[in-house]
């Protein structure tokens, strides 16, 4: 989703707002000062509970992660008009679900002829200054062609604004190179050896949401069958309208972060070792003891973080390790707390969420 036209625009043309002509609506209040958020759904995995297989490559803990791929826009009014073409705040526009033209004597109908990703056509013939209030699915998530310069690293970055929840291909100098990726995290792409030259390939990417909140809560606390801090207290946040939310719903909040550091004892055999905290922004250090001294790696060279939650080695792995880090708080959505239609007009929605440590769990 992105923003393609000034929206809310007063017919006055007045320069200042809010005024009394062009007050600020809750939407745009949210735009404004809210913070951007990854959000995504939890649902229970259909496998049978009583055999269920800890290796499934559709669920982690028997739940299902999927992303919603639209949201709805309600009561905007249009900022452009140009003949048969109405242009939308939002796009890329999913669907127009009601077009209505302001007249004397009373709101009209709108026929919608053909859907662009930023504009419609109609079958009507309007002026520039008509009044038309729109209804209509934007897409959250899409599809896109990507392409970079591979810098001679392990780790390469998309380049692109919108988080990356799921690659479909990747070529590698016009060649198929599925078999050099070892994974990929919300904003970069992880291969198997240093990259070189035209990296091309296609992904679905996510558009991040705004939420608006006072503060957050978070805390940590242990118990005695979990040694490393987990993640406790909540939040209260607003939603734009056309988002609904549910029970186990997470929600990451992209610009805040919080400092965690841990001990990992690491697994034999496994090429990666799982963080308490996710998801992972920034590697400040990773240190062993050794006979001689401590002995500190190096990212891109000796491991990588891999999927914003485990560290991906390259090298020879230590027993034990400590490592320093930022990570974004994750909440998991446990109530409701205002909802409501007065005036049958849907509202901005409150909801309550805890704290979690990783967006990976069972809820």
């Amino acid at each position: 989703m992105y923003k393609s036209g000034l929206g809310g625009e007063s017919p006055f043309n007045t320069r200042t707002r809010p005024n009394a002509f062009s007050p600020l609506q809750p939407e745009e209040v949210l735009e404004r000062r809210g913070e951007s958020a990854i959000w995504f759904r939890m649902q229970p995995c259909p496998c049978d509970r009583n055999s269920a297989d800890p290796n499934c490559t559709f669920c982690f803990e028997q739940q299902i992660r999927s992303f919603p791929d639209s949201r709805r826009i309600t009561e905007e009014q249009v900022w452009k008009i140009d003949g048969d073409k109405v242009f939308s705040r939002f796009g890329p526009i999913k669907s127009v679900d009601k077009a209505m033209l302001t007249s004397p004597t009373g709101p009209v109908k709108l026929n919608v002829k053909r859907i662009h990703e930023s504009y419609f056509e109609i079958q009507e013939n309007l002026k520039y200054w008509n009044h038309v209030q729109l209804d209509y699915e934007v897409a959250l998530t899409e599809t896109k062609l990507f392409h970079f310069k591979g810098n001679g690293l392990r780790m390469v970055d998309t380049g692109l604004s919108d988080y990356l929840v799921d690659l479909k291909s990747i070529f590698i100098n016009g060649k198929d190179a599925k078999d050099k990726i070892v994974g990929n995290n919300f904003t970069s792409l992880a291969f198997t050896e240093p990259v070189f030259g035209d990296v091309t390939g296609e992904a679905v990417f996510f558009s991040p949401i705004k939420v608006a909140y006072r503060t957050f809560e978070l805390d940590q606390t242990s118990t005695e069958k979990v040694k490393f801090g987990l993640s406790t207290g909540e939040i209260a946040f607003v939603v734009p309208v056309g988002i609904r939310m549910g029970l186990g719903d997470i929600v990451i909040l992209t610009k805040s972060d919080a400092r965690q550091s841990e001990r990992i004892l690491t697994v034999p055999g496994r090429k990666f070792d799982f963080v308490s905290h996710t998801p992972v922004i920034r590697i400040y250090n990773l240190i062993s003891k050794t006979n001689s001294g401590l002995k500190e790696y190096e990212e891109g060279k000796d491991f990588i973080l891999l999927g914003n939650d485990r560290i991906y080695w390259f090298s020879d792995k230590p027993k034990e390790y400590t490592i320093m880090y930022d990570y974004n708080p994750v909440y998991r959505v446990s109530s409701k707390i205002e909802n409501g239609a007065s005036e049958d007009r849907e509202r901005v929605r409150i909801y309550k969420a805890k704290s979690v440590s990783t967006y990976n769990i069972k809820g």
